[in-house]
C-alpha cells in the first residue's frame, strides 16, 4: 500500500554570531536582512509582532520544497520552518524513516544531536509494524 505524504520538519536552531546560519539565513535577523542578503519573502501572516513569511533562501536543502520563518519585530528570526518534499511511502513506512533519519543525520552533525520523539500513543488500534503509516495518519504516533 502506497501513500503520498509530505515531510513536514521544523527547525528550531540556535547558532553562534561566528557561524553561517542554516539556509543562508541568521537566527535574529530582520526581514531587512532578509532582503538584504537576497532571500525573497512573502508575508503570509502577522499576529501583533510576530510576522510569518514564506520564503526562499539562498541555500536551499534537495530534501524540501518550502521554507518559513518566524520573525519577531524586536527580536528578529526566532524559527525556521522547513517542508520536505512529497515521498512515496508503504504501509511499514521504512522511506519516510528513511529520509528522517538521513535529515536528523545531517542535523546531527553540524548543530549536535537532536531531541527526538517516536511513539505510539496508549490505546491505538495501530499497533502492528504494517500499520505504522495508518497510526501516523490517524494522529495516533508521533515523530519528531
Amino acid at each position: 500500500m502506497k501513500r503520498n505524504i509530505i515531510v513536514f520538519v521544523i527547525l528550531i536552531i540556535m547558532i553562534s554570531s561566528l557561524s553561517a546560519g542554516p539556509f543562508g539565513m541568521e537566527m535574529g535577523w530582520s526581514i531587512e536582512d532578509l532582503k538584504r542578503n537576497e532571500v525573497q519573502v512573502q508575508l503570509k501572516e502577522k499576529n501583533y509582532n510576530i510576522s510569518y513569511y514564506d520564503v526562499i533562501p539562498t541555500l536551499k536543502h534537495p530534501d524540501f520544497d518550502r521554507y518559513m520563518v518566524s520573525i519577531d519585530d524586536l527580536k528578529g528570526i526566532f524559527k525556521i520552518s522547513v517542508f520536505g518534499k512529497t515521498i512515496e511511502v508503504s504501509r511499514y513506512g521504512t522511506d519516510l524513516k528513511s529520509a528522517y533519519n538521513k535529515i536528523k543525520k545531517q542535523i546531527s552533525s553540524t548543530y549536535d544531536s537532536p531531541e527526538e520523539y517516536d511513539f505510539l500513543f496508549p490505546g491505538s488500534i495501530w499497533d502492528e509494524p504494517r500499520d505504522w503509516m495508518m497510526s501516523l495518519l490517524k494522529g495516533e504516533r508521533a515523530l519528531a
